[in-house]
């Protein structure tokens, strides 16, 4: 294996959490309410999908050390094809939830990137898979590139 890759595997996936959140709930929030709920602290979001009346995704501007830019949605939302990583922060171990998708909005118009962790709004209804991995990771700075990368822990 290449020494630019670092890997560790699982026998299987361990428990999996299904959750349904209500209108005007916060994305984030509840998904790392759910986790806290479940004891899961090295998890998978295998699927989350409903609408939002508000998103806000945020983009790294540049090179290494550059400030980040949100770009914020409003108005009636289809979310889709959300997936992401639940793990500890490093150093002070708080749960993050990193999560990745798109939302379409009533024109058609789909954007899509990192969900920033507040003002990600549920409309009517969102559903959600949680699966705990297993495996130990974390997500801290990355020595070579100076952005947070979720790794494994140890390694």
């Amino acid at each position: 294996m290449s020494a630019k890759i670092k890997s560790q595997s699982a026998k299987s996936l361990g428990k999996v959490v299904y959750a349904r959140l209500q209108p005007k709930t916060d994305l984030l929030g509840a998904i790392k309410e759910i986790c806290t709920e479940h004891s899961i602290r090295n998890g998978v979001i295998l699927c989350c999908m409903g609408s939002l009346m508000n998103a806000v995704f945020e983009y790294a501007k540049g090179a290494k050390g550059s400030p980040r830019e949100n770009l914020e949605i409003t108005g009636s939302l289809l979310l889709h094809a959300c997936q992401g990583v639940i793990c500890p922060s490093y150093p002070e171990g708080d749960l993050v939830i990193h999560l990745h998708g798109s939302v379409r909005d009533s024109e058609g118009k789909v954007y899509q990137g990192h969900f920033a962790e507040k003002g990600n709004v549920v409309s009517a209804t969102a559903d959600i898979i949680i699966s705990d991995l297993g495996i130990e990771l974390i997500r801290a700075p990355d020595p070579e590139t100076g952005l947070i990368v979720t790794t494994v822990k140890g390694s």
